[in-house]
C-alpha cells in the first residue's frame, strides 16, 4: 500500500486505524484538534472495559464481539512497538478485558512514532497546506474519525444521548466480575487506580463538560447505584462530569463500522464507550 492517507480524530478509532494502515506501508498522517492524544471520550476510563454493549443487537456489535478477542494479539503488538510491558495496560479476565486507559497516551504515542506515523496536534483545516483551495488535495484518502461529530455521516443509524458519570473512591470492589452492569439504568466500572465511575444510561441534560453537573441528579444516581455497588453513596467524589455518547439504534442491523462517503472521504462509525474494545477491528481496517 503506498497511498497518502489522512486521518481526522486522535481517539481511540483514529489512532488505530492509522496504526494499522502504516504497518501496511501506507504514509499515514494523524491530525487532532487538541494538543494531546485521546482528549476526548476515549480518555475517559469508560471506555476501557469491555464488551461494554453486547446487548445491541447490530452488526457494529457482532464486529465488537469478534474484536475483543483480538486484544490479547493487539497488546503484545502494542508492546513490541512502545516498549511497555503489556501488563501495565492491559489485563485479561477471560470474556471481559480492561485497557489502562490512563497509560494509553503515551504508548499510543509511542507505537505511532515506531510505525512511521507523522502526528500533528492542535491542528484546524486552515492550518494544513492548501491546495486547490482544498485543504486536504494532497491526500489520496481522508478517513473521518471524530468521535460525535461522525453522526451525521450515519444518518439516522445512531442518537446522540447525553448523561452524567461520577468517579468514585473508597469501595471496596472485586476485580473478579469487572462489569458490574446495568442495574436501575445505571452502571459501575472500576478502573485501574481502584476508583469506579458509575452513569446513567440516558439523561435529559442542557450542556455537558466539567461544569454542567447538577448535584441532585448526582445525588438521585448513586441513590440508584447502592444496589449495583453498596458504599457508594458514602464513597468520596473524586470528579463528575456531563459527556455526549452516540447510541446505536437497533434497527441500524448492518451498520458498518467504517463508511464509505465519497470516492476519497471514509468515516468511523462513532464508537464513543466501546471504542476500546473495537481497536483490533480498527486495526485490520476495514476499508
Amino acid at each position: 500500500m503506498s497511498d497518502k492517507i489522512a486521518v481526522v480524530g486522535g481517539g481511540v478509532g483514529g489512532c488505530f486505524v492509522a496504526l494499522g494502515l502504516a504497518v501496511r506501508g501506507a504514509d499515514v498522517t494523524l491530525f487532532e484538534r487538541e494538543e494531546a492524544l485521546l482528549a476526548g471520550a476515549s480518555g475517559r476510563a469508560l471506555g476501557g472495559l469491555f464488551p461494554y454493549s453486547a446487548d445491541i443487537k447490530t452488526r457494529l456489535a457482532e464486529v465488537q464481539r469478534a474484536s475483543v478477542a483480538g486484544w490479547v494479539d493487539m497488546s503484545m503488538f502494542l508492546e513490541a512497538w512502545s516498549g511497555v510491558a503489556r501488563g501495565e495496560f492491559f489485563r485479561d479476565f477471560g470474556e471481559i478485558k480492561q485497557v489502562r486507559v490512563s497509560a494509553m497516551r503515551e504508548i499510543l504515542s509511542r507505537a505511532l512514532e515506531g510505525a512511521g506515523v507523522l502526528v500533528r496536534l492542535g491542528f484546524t483545516p486552515a492550518a494544513v497546506p492548501d491546495e486547490a483551495a482544498d485543504a486536504w488535495a494532497g491526500f489520496d484518502k481522508v478517513i473521518w474519525a471524530c468521535g460525535v461529530g461522525n453522526a451525521s455521516f450515519f444518518g439516522e443509524d445512531f442518537d446522540v444521548v447525553a448523561g452524567t458519570v461520577v468517579r468514585v473512591a473508597g469501595i471496596s470492589g472485586t476485580l473478579k466480575t469487572p462489569l458490574r452492569g446495568l442495574k436501575n439504568g445505571v452502571y459501575a466500572v472500576p478502573d485501574w487506580d481502584g476508583t469506579w465511575l458509575v452513569g446513567g444510561e440516558k439523561e435529559r441534560v442542557s450542556a455537558v463538560g466539567e461544569g454542567c453537573v447538577d448535584d441532585a441528579v448526582v445525588a438521585a444516581l448513586l441513590a440508584k447505584a447502592e444496589a449495583l455497588l453498596p458504599g457508594v453513596r458514602e464513597a468520596e467524589i473524586v470528579e463528575s462530569w456531563v459527556g455526549y455518547r452516540p447510541s446505536v439504534r437497533r434497527g441500524a442491523a448492518m451498520l458498518p463500522l467504517v463508511r464509505q462517503v465519497s470516492e476519497r472521504d471514509f468515516a468511523v462509525a462513532p464508537l464513543g464507550g466501546i471504542g476500546w474494545c473495537l481497536a483490533p477491528a480498527l486495526f485490520q481496517n476495514l476499508i
